[in-house]
């Protein structure tokens, strides 16, 4: 019995250093790769609707995702990246602040300035309170 375990010890050995050996040097995984998976797992989900079109694209999106993990072109992929990331910025920051709402919802009140409709925090229990916009800086009267 112990003789298996070692064949099998082996062989793991050589599938680890192995797979070390392929993705050395690759670009691998960035913010644009898992939005591609996350699209791509999505699609498969979607294609149990049988919509042909779900799974040609979810199987596009896959290829693209690995073609871009296993690329040795590190500039042209940091250059995506960083294109993909300045163009949701907007979306990343509103899913930050929703996920800083959720953690601090029992201490903290998030009131929108009522002249640049921007988002700012108050303690909770402080009853009514006066409050200074940190980006336009009008005062308003808010209750926590």
């Amino acid at each position: 019995m112990a003789r298996g375990n070692e064949r099998f010890d082996s062989f793991a050995r050589r599938m680890r250093e192995g797979f070390i050996a392929l993705n050395q040097g690759r670009y691998g995984m960035d913010e644009l790769g898992k939005f591609l998976l996350s699209a791509a797992i999505a699609c498969m989900v979607a294609s149990f609707s049988h919509v042909r079109l779900f799974w040609f694209l979810s199987t596009a999106l896959l290829l693209w995702e690995l073609f871009r993990m296993y690329s040795r072109n590190y500039p042209a992929r940091a250059r995506e990246n960083s294109a993909f990331l300045r163009k949701t910025e907007k979306q990343r920051a509103w899913f930050s602040l929703l996920d800083k709402r959720w953690t601090n919802r029992h201490t903290t009140r998030y009131i929108k300035c009522p002249r640049c409709r921007k988002v700012f925090s108050l303690p909770k229990g402080k009853g009514k309170i006066r409050a200074t916009c940190p980006h336009c800086h009008k005062q308003s009267i808010h209750t926590t």
